[in-house]
């Protein structure tokens, strides 16, 4: 794993003449800062990987920032299905790029709903060689984002804190 300080570590990615001035000012840029960073590192892949994390807490009530993240870059991204929570997100959004690597974690079922067969890992990369396979799971994953946008994610926790006016955002 990588440092959590990017700009450690980026330019080991960046190349070029301009890449150490390019960093800088996007550091100093309070609407870029570190997350254009990884956006820039991002568009340098194919397609990118959210495995999910092995601790309980974590596939039981963890969360899909990760995930979200990298779709937020326009790459189309494999999302391990292993826990509730990811398993939510992906029937909820109904995202086509989803995989499971352990067949004998069950996904369950939750409502009336029955959980479409998911990939394996091996599966889901076969399936991303075919271009329009990554470009239904980079159109699905930008649409997803817009549900995470910072206005959305604060009506959200004011709707959970009992606001009832309007939103203009």
């Amino acid at each position: 794993d990588k440092e959590f300080d990017i700009s450690k570590w980026y330019l080991n990615y960046m190349k070029g003449k301009d890449a150490k001035c390019d960093m800088q000012r996007t550091l100093a840029d309070p609407e870029l800062g570190p997350g254009m960073l990884y956006y820039n590192i991002f568009r340098k892949y194919d397609a990118l990987v959210v495995l999910a994390k092995n601790d309980t807490m974590k596939l039981n009530y963890g969360n899909v920032q990760r995930a979200v993240s990298q779709m937020r870059s326009g790459v189309p991204v494999l999302v391990e299905i292993r826990g509730t929570v990811l398993q939510d997100f992906v029937q909820r959004y109904n995202y086509t790029c989803a995989f499971q690597r352990y067949p004998s974690d069950a996904v369950q079922k939750t409502g009336l709903v029955e959980t479409r067969k998911l990939w394996t890992f091996d599966e889901a990369v076969e399936n991303l060689k075919s271009a329009s396979v990554r470009k239904q799971c980079q159109r699905e994953g930008l649409e997803i984002v817009k549900d995470y946008s910072p206005s959305q994610i604060g009506q959200k926790f004011l709707k959970t804190v009992g606001y009832k006016g309007k939103f203009l955002c």
